[in-house]
């Protein structure tokens, strides 16, 4: 008994094993016969049919065959015959790809706004920014896939792979005409080229489901009429779906939320805008309140997000501006910026890993759009640092903290300098009473900074100093009241012992920063 198989091909065979001999049979009827059984390879790529299915299919394709062979043959003939394809016959043909070009169109434009529309409810300029997997599948893959289809299934008769793969190249061509003259014709082409090859890949693809789709349309059923349903019902009734779904999509996009949102945006940046003036003129907690505001009123808008972290940050309030840096990434995740100043929000807590973490993905993202990331590098690489030698933290903390007493004293070195260039001893002793007054709260700060181990004797030098300072004051101020000179020179060489024992300390401290 004869055994009936037909193959999972875009283009189906069918094949039938008889005893001792199996036949294949394809568009047009019979394509071969052989002895012998079916190879095992063909029958793992075909599915057993029933013997009434595969005569039916045998039957439709040779009836197919036929009328192209005799459509060629009359063509043929009236060609041989000198007979021209009448100016009604023409126009058809002519209409046909006319109108498949335009219904393709119409179809992947609908695509498009329709995937803008339902792909996660995420509005046109994130699909855009983000670009990723959704975004390629939303607004390349599938719209080209769609025209692809409808093309195929009008173009032709018999629809083919080959002819949705026409409708991308035929697209990338517009694409390449349109932006050729501002790109300039070298880039445009090399652009073209590419895009061409991909458009044309992906429009095939939409070939292939035309072609699969055709064949099951006309696949022959005793329970329907299924076949007498042609390629191109199908691909009207589609694009006439895909076009009412497109208009519904437009209002969605282009309707007064848009309109809201475009008032919203606005509103922002007149907040923000407002933010940084109020910053600008020293106003802080109202500038960050307008930030508050520029924020709520748009979370996507990056200034309101930028003035408020960066001048929270600018008056040492680490923990808010983490709090603020947070949600700057939370609501514009791919925005470097965002990123950067967590990190160094985080570093500012002393959190080094997580800071080193931050900056790790502001860096990914400023490589990825071709921005410089020297600068974020070096916070990243100081914060490594940080991290494996906790010694360096600590000698860090003591420079900040020394910098304050180290500039008193600077600013009380201007005091010892009137005192000489002073006309009265009264004026000079008023002088020193001032300068040691100063040289008491320089000292009191000094004593009480715990130096770390490697530069307790840097910090017994500063000490020495500012003690020598103040005693060398306190002389002269003596000796200008007994009028003791001897005693005046001993203790100007005191004052400039410490003056020296000083300067000695700000090397030292200049040498351990340049390391």
């Amino acid at each position: 008994m004869a055994k009936y198989y037909k193959s999972r091909l875009p283009e189906p065979t069918v094949y039938v094993q008889e005893e001792g001999m199996w036949h294949s049979y394809g568009f047009g009827g019979l394509l071969k016969q052989k002895r012998g059984t079916i190879p095992e390879g063909i029958l793992n790529y075909t599915d057993e049919i029933s013997e009434d299915e595969a005569k039916d299919w045998i039957r439709l394709r040779v009836e197919e065959a036929e009328r192209i062979a005799a459509a060629r043959l009359t063509k043929a003939r009236n060609n041989a015959a000198g007979q021209a394809p009448s100016i009604k016959q023409v126009i058809q043909q002519k209409a046909r790809v006319v109108g498949a070009a335009a219904l393709s169109f119409i179809a992947f434009t609908a695509a498009v706004f329709l995937m803008i529309s339902f792909v996660e409810g995420e509005s046109l300029d994130s699909i855009l920014g983000g670009f990723g997997t959704t975004g390629f599948i939303a607004l390349v893959v599938a719209p080209f896939t769609v025209g692809g289809f409808v093309f195929a299934m009008t173009w032709h008769s018999r629809p083919g792979w080959g002819d949705g793969a026409l409708f991308g190249l035929g697209l990338a061509m517009l694409g390449y005409a349109t932006s050729s003259a501002r790109a300039g014709i070298l880039v445009g082409l090399a652009n073209a080229l590419i895009s061409g090859a991909l458009a044309a890949a992906l429009s095939g693809i939409g070939g292939v489901i035309a072609v699969a789709i055709s064949r099951l349309l006309l696949a022959p059923s005793r329970a329907t009429k299924a076949r007498t349903l042609k390629p191109w019902h199908v691909a009207a009734i589609l694009s006439v779906l895909l076009v009412f779904s497109a208009v519904a999509a437009g209002i969605v996009l282009f309707s007064e939320d848009d309109q809201e949102a475009q008032k919203e945006w606005n509103e922002a940046v007149r907040l923000a805008e407002e933010g940084q003036a109020a910053e600008e003129q020293g106003r802080v907690e109202e500038a960050l309140a307008l930030y508050s505001e520029a924020i709520m009123a748009e979370p996507g808008y990056v200034g309101g997000w930028s003035g408020k972290t960066t001048l929270l940050l600018e008056e040492g309030r680490f923990e808010a501006a983490l709090g603020c840096a947070e949600g700057w990434t939370d609501s514009l995740p791919k925005n470097s910026s965002s990123w950067f100043y967590k990190g160094y929000a985080l570093e500012g807590l002393g959190k080094y890993q997580e800071a080193i973490d931050a900056y790790e993905t502001c860096i990914l993202l400023d490589e990825a759009n071709g921005r410089d990331t020297e600068e974020t590098r070096d916070r990243r690489d100081q914060c490594h640092e940080l991290l494996t030698n906790p010694d360096k933290i600590a000698e860090d903390e003591y420079f900040d903290t020394v910098a304050s007493p180290m500039t008193k004293i600077y600013e009380a070195d201007q005091l010892i300098e009137a005192v000489f260039d002073s006309e009265s001893a009264e004026e000079a002793l008023s002088l020193l009473t001032q300068y040691c007054s100063c040289l008491d709260d320089c000292l009191e700060d000094i004593l009480a900074i715990e130096a770390p181990a490697r530069l307790v004797p840097a910090h017994a030098v500063l000490t020495k100093g500012v003690q020598n300072l103040k005693a060398g004051a306190l002389g002269i101020s003596a000796a200008l009241q007994s009028g003791d000179a001897d005693a005046f020179d001993e203790s100007s060489d005191t004052l400039l012992q410490g003056s020296d024992a000083v300067e000695a300390y700000r090397e030292l401290m200049l040498d351990e920063l340049s390391k």
